[in-house]
């Protein structure tokens, strides 16, 4: 019985396999097929591009290039030139020329239930042409695509809502920072760019409760015009709970109101999160490059200059690179760190101190035979034991044109004569 069971099941067997190998090729086949007619319409799609984007035809006068555009779209069929209107990799004006020619051939109609459809290419390319020409139905439907689960659709809607420009544009961007599942990141980059001020659709979001909302609206309005306290509004997120919402508080500070971010700033130095710490720095190098007291200045790098010890390589850059910032001026405030016991922190000020040129200018005193002070020399004689061979060896190439005799007995009396060799 089992023997006649198989026999009636291997012929099923054969036929599931066959009908399965089948399928498998049809689909490959069709996968081969639509990748191949994908490619083939891309290549062509960009061709159409270059060609209407001919500097001949660009420098036509308006009527003229409108017609010979017209010309040329006449000749395309309907869909490429719907996908024209949103391909970001031509002009402009052709873009402009193509969303013109498709609401005049589709009609407006067609091209709204297009926006609102399931179609995807169909979608962005609508959203696209009807922005040049905007109907009173474009912003909820541009508001229903920035929501759309779909990243290309959600960012064709951000782009869009970024050339429309208007109040109800930026609304549904501000919107979309809380609700919309494209990356919030992309979303401030439309915004950033935004043609028109956004201060007072921002601010409200300063007391938003998602750490995220403040962390942009801080980041939007660094720019902002300083006006109706809104720096005021910003300082107490500089105490915020979440890190992030700190250093975007500090950087907006330090843009719009840098002495008010300096005195904040300082205290913001022991932050136990790295990157504020790095923006504290940031923001009193600001204060201080833009202050004409050079006792300001001074005693601004006297609070930057401990965090050449810090545990973390980032803020012990930040602090150089502010040190710098605040030019030569501070160099004594620098040199005291080179008695720290930190070696990152001599180093470091080692590296400062020869960037901001003081350690040449006392070698090039002594090669021309001017004798700096007992002070500079002690710096320099601890900056380069601090900076090692390297920086001795560097000393000695940058003096070429001086008498090299003199910078050698230098680094001899500093016991760093094997440095010279």
């Amino acid at each position: 019985m089992g023997t006649a069971f198989d026999a009636r099941l291997e012929p099923l067997l054969v036929l599931g396999f066959a009908a399965t190998a089948i399928f498998w090729l049809l689909l490959s086949s069709w996968v081969l097929v639509d990748r191949a007619l994908y490619d083939r319409r891309k290549r062509r799609l960009v061709e159409i591009g270059r060609q209407l984007s001919d500097p001949r035809v660009a420098a036509l006068p308006d009527a003229r290039r409108a017609s010979t555009i017209g010309a040329m779209l006449a000749t395309l069929p309907r869909h490429e030139v719907y996908r024209l209107a949103s391909n970001n990799e031509i002009s402009p004006w052709v873009r402009e020329a193509c969303a013109a020619y498709s609401i005049g051939r589709i009609g407006a109609a067609r091209m709204l239930r297009d926006a609102g459809g399931t179609r995807k290419w169909r979608r962005i390319s609508a959203l696209h042409a009807l922005a040049y020409d905007p109907p009173a139905e474009l912003h909820d439907l541009l508001q229903r695509a920035l929501a759309d689960a779909d990243p290309d659709v959600a960012s064709a809607a951000a782009t869009v809502l970024q050339r429309l420009g208007d109040r109800r544009a930026a609304e549904i961007l501000i919107g979309g920072l809380r609700e919309a599942r494209l990356p919030a990141s992309r979303i401030a980059a439309r915004l950033e760019r935004f043609p028109m001020p956004l201060d007072d659709l921002l601010r409200p979001l300063l007391a938003d409760p998602r750490p995220e909302a403040r962390y942009w609206a801080a980041t939007l309005l660094r720019h902002a015009p300083h006006r109706d306290g809104l720096a005021a509004s910003i300082v107490p997120l500089a105490d915020d709970a979440d890190a992030p919402v700190r250093k975007a508080a500090l950087l907006a500070l330090a843009a719009m109101s840098p002495e008010d971010a300096a005195n904040i700033a300082t205290r913001r130095l022991a932050d136990d999160a790295p990157y504020v710490r790095s923006a504290a720095i940031h923001a009193l190098a600001q204060a201080g490059e833009r202050s004409p007291d050079r006792a300001r200045r001074q005693a601004i790098a006297a609070s930057i200059a401990p965090a050449l010890a810090d545990r973390e390589w980032s803020v012990r850059s930040a602090a150089k690179d502010g040190l710098l910032r605040l030019g030569p001026s501070v160099w004594r405030e620098t040199a005291a760190q080179l008695s720290s016991t930190d070696g990152f922190a001599r180093n470091g000020a080692a590296e400062v101190l020869q960037n901001l040129g003081v350690l040449d200018w006392t070698i090039r005193g002594l090669a021309s035979g001017v004798q700096p002070t007992p002070e500079a020399i002690d710096v320099l004689r601890r900056a380069l034991r601090a900076g090692g061979v390297a920086m001795a060896d560097a000393a000695v190439l940058r003096t070429e044109a001086e008498p090299i005799p003199a910078v050698h007995e230098l680094l001899r009396t500093l016991d760093l004569q094997e440095s010279a060799q």
